[in-house]
């Protein structure tokens, strides 16, 4: 697995804060080459200080629950085709976007 080097930087504070990847598919659709799900939710006050995104990197919320039980937060690199995901933050049966 080699994630692009516009989203790298998310997985590496990511794992660096204790958090690990759940799985990768490899042209897990047409328009992505490359996605990573993270087993618990991003870091988003982190990501946001300490990472300035490269223009390419989308973040989207995807609320559809088929995918993950809580819906999820999601990067995409439109330039690369690659994606890195991780569920909502859930705090006392609340859901809260990251």
């Amino acid at each position: 697995m080699k994630l692009c080097v516009h989203l790298q930087p998310i997985l590496n504070l990511e794992l660096a804060m204790g958090n690990s990847i759940q799985e990768h598919n490899e042209f897990a659709w047409e328009k992505c080459e490359l996605d990573v799900l993270l087993k618990n939710s991003f870091h988003a006050e982190a990501i946001q200080q300490k990472i300035l995104l490269a223009l390419c990197v989308k973040e989207f919320e995807n609320r559809d629950l088929h995918y993950t039980a809580t819906g999820e937060v999601e990067y995409f690199c439109e330039r690369c085709k690659q994606m890195i995901r991780a569920p909502f933050l859930r705090v006392n049966s609340r859901e809260y976007p990251v």
